[in-house]
């Protein structure tokens, strides 16, 4: 909370309980998809009873890197979206050529 918002010139209004997996060089992002699903589906159920009890906002955030003109291929496998859904989450895809 109160952390500036990049080049907006505002500040955060909440907090955050932010994971961040290690950047990894493909030309698909499930490969990083993998290190979510690794952590976080054994605990489907924790999140989502979390999320209710706490009426807590959910969001899985990608960030892509564009380098060499060359863009990642961008989907998503019907085990993600099933958790996604279960976990009540956002899906924000946000991208950055270089």
């Amino acid at each position: 909370m109160g952390e500036p918002i990049r080049n907006s010139g505002k500040n955060y209004t909440f907090t955050a309980w932010i994971y961040e997996t290690e950047s990894v060089e493909s030309l698909d992002i499930n490969t990083s998809v993998k290190q979510i699903e690794e952590l976080f589906y054994a605990k489907t159920d924790k999140i989502a009873a979390l999320k209710k009890q706490y009426e807590l906002y959910v969001s899985v955030d990608v960030c892509i890197k564009i380098e060499n003109g060359e863009p990642p291929a961008i989907y998503f496998e019907p085990e993600f979206i099933k958790f996604a859904a279960e976990i009540g989450a956002h899906i924000d895809v946000d991208t950055y050529v270089n």
